[in-house]
Formats: C-alpha cells, structure tokens, sequence
C-alpha cells in the first residue's frame, strides 16, 4: 500500500469510532481484520497514523471549534492535524484523489486550512493535548514531565518468566531488537525496534509475556511465598495471576473478574505458560460462597478505574472520560474494597491498586477504606519495595505512585493493607 493509501484506511476506521464504545486499540484490531490487503508494515504504519491524530485530538477539537468527545469524522481531524504539524504541501500530496488515496479538499476545506496555525492561542489544556477538565484533575498529581510523557508513544515491557540473561541473549540475536534492562523490576525488559514479539517462539512457550513494568511491580510487591493462598479479585486477562503464579509455582491462586469473557483470555494465557497453580472462577458465585470468607493470606483488588495511568496506551481516553465515569468507578471500586476484605484471613494482606493518577480513585480511596475498616492498618509501602525492588521509586512512602514522566513506567497506584 502506499502512504496516500494508509491515510485513506486511517480516515475511514476514524470515521467508524466513537471513544465512549470501545477501546482504540480493539477497534483497529476489528476495522484492519476486514482489510485483508494490509499486510503488517501497512497495519502498523494505519495504526501509527491514528494514534499519532488520537493523540492529540482534544487541541483538534478545540481548532475545529468541536466539544471535546465530539469525534464523528475522521476528515477533518486528519486535516487540521496535518495543517498544523505537516503544512499545506503534505495535505494536497495525501489529499490528491488518485487510487486509494483521500479525495481532493474542497475551496471550504482549504479556506480553512489557511485559517490554522499552533501561534494561535491555544487553551493550556489543548497545548498539552488534553480537554479542560482531565488538565485540571491531573494536574492534582501530576507535573510537566508527565504530560510531557503523554503525548510521546508508551513503551514496550515484556517480564521474563526464566533468567533474564538468556533471554535478553537469545532476542538480541534478532538485530532489529533493542533492549534495556528496567529501574525498578528485576524480571523486566524494555524492548524498541521493529518487532512482533508475540510470534517469537519464546513467547509461544511462555519464557516471557508482555507487561508494562509497573504492572510487573506491584505483581512482586505482593510477595508470593508457598503455600499462600491468593485471590485475584480482578485479574481481567489474567496479567497479574499469571506474574504471582510464575514467581511462585507453590502458591494456590484463585483467579475471578467481572467481565467473564476477560477471564477466558486469562486461563487460555495460563494453559500457554504452562502454569497449573491458578484456579478460575465465576465472580458471582464466589462473591456469594461464605467458605471463601477469612480464608486468603493475600487479597489482590486490581481495581477497575479511569485507566488515566495509561493515556499513552489509550489517548481515547482523552475524550472519553467525563466526571460521570469517574464517579461510577468510584462506587464499583468501593464495593470491590467491601467484598475483598471479607476473604482476608487472619493477619492476611490486602493490596489495592489502580492504573489511574486521579486522587480520588487512589489515595482518597485508601484513607476511606481505612476509616470505614479500622481492624486493617496501613503497610507503609517503602518498605516494601526497599525489600523486593531493585532500587524503590522515588517519593514512594505511604503509598506507591507511580508516574510517566517521573518513573517511566504506566501510571500506577498500590496501597497496603494488613488485618490486625
């Protein structure tokens, strides 16, 4: 395909999505399947071109005179992202109308293009590619290194389930892979370079798995020992389970979610890896079973959130989220706080985390918690990593929160709690 063609494909799957109905990344996934004539150099270079427009669309909204979730055409996003960053000669070579390519801009089109330009006075919201009011709340508990980090691409973990000498010796014979070792993980590798790492025989047998690093962190900060019983109480596709289980093959896991169809890609992934120390189970009934009740040496509370931790990952989120959601997460992550710390036992740990940088999902939820459950008291969390880390991120006390800009890692939270 060539590059007019790309823009073309990107055009037509932007003026398919709406944010508020399903993950960016999912919908590509369908809208390219469909398009049997992109082969992988075209579906990356497609999905390099919409993240690159999704990115920033709150400022082209904002050019456009739109409201922030107002996304329904493709068009003129990809117009006023091009007039703005790339100039009129690229648009009139993309927009030319021969083949596949996008057709010709009209005089309406063009009056307007004349009219762009980043001079222009941009809100403060916009010049960071966010809508006024996600700015306002990260800005609670973020700096500008951080909003920095969120217009750049997320990086790329993978946590390594045998020695991470081998398998950083057997990738790199691949010599269009670059990896680096982490800060804060010590099973963990930054890969950059073209790849498909999926397809790699190692992966198939399950010698490593893909895994932001801060998942990977808060994974060992739960400190898996033999014989523990573990409960997953939302461990959607399985990413955590599946760390808990390779660090320690002697720990019983209970896996369950909400989202049952989650939990299927979680036991497919658990059968790949070979691991037999998980056990899934359906969330309502085990909600319901009192044999569960004080039972769990540690309960894991991977809490649903607003997933701000991940912009670079998910830039629909942008315009997507609204004080609404946040408020609906609020409540569902109050409710999984309330059923998890009945299936604590005796001097049992409970873990709370979240990939949000919103306050109110994080801290203000954990000193509710504690408020409403005096019998738990607070594990201070720099003692833990100081234990189980590499080196423990900084500013790490209390709590762990982890940032973009300042860790380079997800956005992350984690509390701990033991039962007095």
């Amino acid at each position: 395909m060539r590059h007019n063609a790309h823009h073309q494909t990107a055009l037509e799957i932007l003026d398919t999505y709406r944010p508020t109905k399903s993950p960016l990344a999912n919908h590509i996934k369908n809208e390219l399947k469909n398009r049997r004539y992109a082969g992988s150099k075209d579906r990356r270079a497609i999905t390099e071109i919409i993240y690159t427009v999704m990115r920033r669309a709150p400022l082209l909204l904002e050019a456009l005179g739109l409201p922030e979730w107002e996304i329904k055409k493709g068009r003129p996003l990809m117009l006023t992202y091009l007039a703005l960053y790339q100039g009129a000669g690229t648009i009139d070579d993309i927009f030319c109308g021969d083949g596949h390519s996008p057709s010709i801009c009209t005089d309406a089109e063009h009056d307007f293009i004349k009219t762009l330009s980043l001079e222009k006075g941009f809100s403060k919201a916009a010049q960071n590619w966010m809508g006024e009011w996600l700015f306002t709340v990260l800005q609670e508990t973020c700096d500008p290194k951080d909003f920095d980090q969120f217009k750049e691409q997320a990086p790329f973990d993978i946590r390594v389930n045998l020695p991470l000498d081998h398998i950083k010796k057997i990738l790199e014979q691949d010599e269009t892979i670059t990896l680096e070792e982490t800060a804060f993980s010590p099973l963990s590798l930054r890969v950059s370079g073209q790849h498909n790492l999926q397809n790699h025989p190692l992966f198939q047998e399950g010698a490593f798995d893909i895994q932001d690093e801060s998942s990977q962190i808060v994974s060992l900060l739960c400190d898996p020992k033999p014989s523990m019983k573990i409960l997953d109480l939302c461990a959607g596709a399985g990413g955590k389970s599946l760390a808990l289980a390779a660090l320690c093959p002697e720990a019983e896991i209970t896996a369950t979610d909400i989202a049952p169809h989650r939990l299927d890609i979680a036991q497919k992934r658990a059968r790949q890896q070979g691991l037999t120390n998980i056990r899934f189970t359906d969330h309502r009934a085990f909600i319901r079973d009192v044999s569960h009740i004080d039972l769990y040496d540690l309960v894991l509370v991977d809490a649903p959130c607003s997933g701000t931790g991940t912009l670079r990952r998910h830039p629909e989120l942008k315009v997507s989220l609204s004080p609404d959601i946040i408020d609906d997460y609020i409540r569902l992550q109050r409710q999984l706080l309330i059923d998890a710390q009945r299936f604590v036992g005796p001097k049992g740990r409970l873990v709370y985390a979240t990939c949000s940088l919103l306050k109110r999902e994080n801290q203000d939820q954990a000193k509710r918690f504690l408020e409403d459950h005096p019998f738990f008291s607070e594990v201070k969390a720099k003692d833990i990593c100081d234990k189980l880390l590499k080196k423990t991120p900084k500013e790490t006390d209390f709590f762990l929160e982890l940032t973009p800009g300042r860790h380079k890692t997800d956005g992350f939270f984690a509390a701990f709690f033991d039962k007095n």
